[in-house]
């Protein structure tokens, strides 16, 4: 059981890669480049200097929110498939009893069936992040 997690979140992680290295590094540089061009001007204000830096930070900050709501959106999908075998699982228990070997092995089939088709998915979920961070940033 714990191997499909790990097929799940070794997935995620080579997506998230691929993302940083494509989008999301150039990104972060440009924010930076342009904070330091903020730091360089000695003539402006405190104010002016935190507002300058805000406004050059504000595109890496949203970029960040959206990664993270399409990450948590994903998450909430893949658990709503396993609570889904969790809950057909307890269907065929009667109160109180233990999960039988054919129901763990029914339930452990169907979890493996929701990583397999989430891990499937990631393709277009990185299709989808990198077009709405290339659209909106």
């Amino acid at each position: 059981m714990a191997d499909i997690g790990l097929k799940l979140q070794n997935a995620v992680e080579q997506m998230m890669e691929r993302i940083d290295r494509d989008v999301t590094r150039k990104m972060q540089g440009d924010a930076f480049r342009c904070s330091a061009k903020c730091c360089d001007d000695t003539s402006t204000s405190v104010a002016e200097a935190q507002r300058c830096l805000s406004t050059c930070h504000a595109p890496l900050d949203k970029m960040q929110q959206q990664i993270e709501y399409e990450i948590n959106d994903f998450q909430g999908r893949i658990g709503r498939c396993t609570q889904q075998c969790t809950d057909n699982a307890r269907d065929k228990l009667k109160p109180g009893q233990s999960p039988t070997p054919e129901v763990q092995k029914e339930f452990e089939t169907c979890a493996k069936a929701c990583v397999d088709t989430y891990v499937n998915k990631i393709p277009d979920l990185e299709k989808r992040i990198k077009t709405v961070l290339g659209n909106k940033y």
